[in-house]
């Protein structure tokens, strides 16, 4: 199963245009993907390592995108 970072994630949430937001511990990014909002929420400390993998499909189902190979492809656009 492939999965991304936490930094990929944090990248391709800027790039969809979600608006980050900080509290004491956790790193928030919210808006609206295609009229749906979503909203995904990572531990400040969490940057530099690997998202467990449920975790990860959960965060692609919510940005809207079909399965990982999806998520990547985007990555690599941008």
């Amino acid at each position: 199963m492939a999965t991304a970072s936490f930094k990929e994630l944090i990248t391709v949430c800027a790039a969809l245009g979600l608006e980050k937001r900080m509290t004491k511990t956790c790193l928030v990014f919210e808006g609206y993907i295609n009229g749906r909002y979503s909203k995904v929420i990572m531990h400040i400390h969490s940057e530099g390592r690997d998202i467990p993998d449920s975790t990860f499909h959960r965060y692609i189902r919510d940005l809207g995108f079909i399965n990982a190979e999806d998520f990547f492809r985007f990555l690599r656009k941008i």
